[in-house]
């Protein structure tokens, strides 16, 4: 099973929510791609779920949803959350409705989607870095600078062991025959540059 490589998931599966009601999105598809552990779960819920639920917070922050593991599964804010910003919607519903995808029974966010993600955070990244003086650059003790750094790194290694999957044509390999390059993203021009 894809799903058993995935760090907090059978935590979070403990919880018993609504499918229909979320996505699980970010490095839970390296996990499962064989690149790396997922260092921490990121969910995406529902606002039917969020006011149901977890109507005590705030739906422009994101919080940890269990009290053992609080900093590793995180529910994204609702308002102004990564894939809404990316998708320019204005909330993460739609997202859940038109964008999942089902591996052994589990909802995630289209791999397409993370990987846009992924790459406009890289941007990002290095736009900032660029930005910093050449003082602070050097300054090995600015801990801004240094996680700019190291996110940086992560990602640029990332995308070289994706590379690696998507080259060797893992992705059709059986276990992955429910996506299509849709999906993957394969069959956007700029993705498809970054991924093979």
């Amino acid at each position: 099973m894809l799903i058993a490589k995935i760090k907090f998931l059978e935590y979070f599966l403990n919880e018993n929510l609504p499918k229909k009601e979320y996505l699980i999105v970010n490095s839970s598809w390296l996990s499962m791609m064989n690149i790396r552990v997922n260092g921490d779960l990121d969910i995406l819920i529902s606002n039917n779920l969020w006011d149901k639920k977890f109507y005590k917070f705030p739906k422009t922050n994101s919080f940890g949803l269990t009290d053992n593991f609080n900093k590793r599964i995180r529910v994204h804010s609702i308002i102004n959350g990564p894939y809404s910003k990316l998708l320019k919607y204005s909330s993460n519903d739609e997202i859940i409705k038109k964008y999942r995808v089902y591996i052994d029974g589990i909802p995630f966010i289209l791999p397409r989607l993370y990987f846009t993600y992924k790459v406009l955070r890289l941007k990002k990244i290095n736009k900032a870095i660029n930005e910093l003086t050449l003082l602070k650059k050097l300054n090995m003790f600015d801990h801004n600078r240094n996680k700019l750094f190291l996110k940086k790194k992560k990602d640029e290694e990332d995308f070289k062991k994706m590379r690696l999957f998507f080259i060797k044509e893992n992705h059709k390999s059986f276990e992955w025959s429910s996506l299509s390059l849709y999906d993957w993203g394969l069959d956007k021009k700029n993705l498809k540059k970054i991924l093979v």
